[in-house]
């Protein structure tokens, strides 16, 4: 495993100073990317600086590339007769 430096000072910004859901939630999804809480945790923060509701916004748009519009007819597509 690779060795990083940690991408925010220990001391800058204490976990008060995030949103105690955001900063749960961010930890969680940061967690696909390593075993590790504490980077999961730095990188949350890291994204939560950029934007305080960052993990909102990225399940909006996750949802919306999860569930793509559904065309009301498929032209290509002959009905079988029976």
């Amino acid at each position: 495993m690779v060795k990083c430096k940690r991408s925010i000072p220990k001391n800058r910004f204490p976990d008060n100073y995030f949103n105690k859901k955001q900063l749960k939630v961010g930890t969680k999804v940061e967690m696909e990317h390593t075993r590790n809480r504490a980077v999961a945790e730095d990188i949350a923060k890291t994204h939560l600086l950029e934007g305080k509701n960052y993990y909102q916004l990225l399940n909006k748009m996750e949802k919306k590339l999860i569930k793509p519009k559904k065309p009301k007819f498929y032209p290509h597509i002959k009905k079988q007769r029976r």
